[in-house]
């Protein structure tokens, strides 16, 4: 027996953030990205705040949105505590990808 795995990747590109929130040490507004080229496996993606551009150590999640969608909303107030970069990920049916695109806001 064998299965069939295909090693495929699905990233979105051109990262933005519109701030809403005048307040200092908050932010809350649109997160916005252009779609990866294929869509075929892509069921939603999932907006963090992270330390760094690579999303590991601590993050926290802002939004989970289906695919097609091209923006989601981060609420105002949102604290910026110490992370520094807004990140998207996209999630197929097993797993979220392991690189996600990243935004530097701070």
């Amino acid at each position: 027996a064998y299965h069939l795995i295909f090693d495929y990747s699905a990233t979105v590109s051109a990262v933005g953030f519109v701030d809403y929130d005048l307040d200092m040490g908050d932010l809350g507004g649109l997160a916005i990205w252009e779609p990866p080229l294929r869509l075929d496996r892509v069921l939603t993606y999932h907006v963090y705040l992270a330390i760094d551009n690579s999303g590991s150590g601590a993050r926290k999640l802002l939004a989970g949105v289906p695919q097609g969608a091209r923006s989601a909303m981060v609420p105002l107030n949102t604290s910026v505590a110490s992370f520094t970069h807004l990140v998207i990920y996209t999630k197929s049916s097993l797993v979220e990808q392991t690189t996600p695109s990243s935004f530097l806001f701070h």
